[in-house]
């Protein structure tokens, strides 16, 4: 799923991602045929891939509970959240739980205590966040040295993939990144 700030923007990023009718879709106020004759994209944005849509329509409509907003599907099921960065290519999705990150601050403690001050800061955020929040993880404070060995490759890669980065609060109390 793609947030934009304002709903001109979409033409532009379909065109510069070079997608194809089936790729996407576009969520916005218009009914669905309106919407796929002025984008382009499945009429059914439910069925595609990559849906378009702004960070305002999910805010508004979302309330409580991003799980079920059923507009926002892809096949039945949420979707997953999907950060484009400024040359317009996929940043990878990351999920971590809350338990994830304690076991992670558990194991750098000793080693690497800042780092598992910054990792109790981002539990701290989660616990006190509630669906639909967005947060911004703190940056992480072991990248000018080497990686906590401790960690395995696949932690390491989780907190590359969140540091400093914004994530979306689900259900589970996971952090879509």
């Amino acid at each position: 799923m793609v947030l934009l700030s304002r709903r001109e923007e979409i033409k532009e990023y379909i065109k510069a991602a070079g997608l194809v009718v089936e790729d996407y879709g576009v969520l916005d106020a218009r009914n669905p045929v309106d919407r796929a004759t002025i984008y382009g994209g499945l009429v059914d944005h439910t069925k595609a891939p990559i849906l378009f849509t702004t960070a305002q329509m999910v805010m508004s409509r979302c309330g409580d509970d991003f799980e079920k907003f059923e507009a926002l599907f892809y096949r039945g099921k949420p979707r997953a959240l999907r950060i484009w960065d400024e040359e317009f290519r996929f940043a990878e999705a990351v999920t971590v739980s809350h338990d994830e990150l304690a076991a992670m601050r558990s194991c750098v403690r000793r080693s690497h205590p800042a780092l598992a001050d910054a990792l109790q800061m981002a539990e701290d955020m989660i616990r006190a966040a509630v669906t639909c929040d967005v947060v911004t993880m703190p940056v992480l404070p072991f990248f000018a040295m080497d990686a906590p060995p401790s960690l395995t490759e696949r932690q390491v890669g989780i907190l590359r993939g969140i540091s400093g980065r914004q994530g979306s609060i689900t259900v589970d109390r996971g952090v879509p990144i």
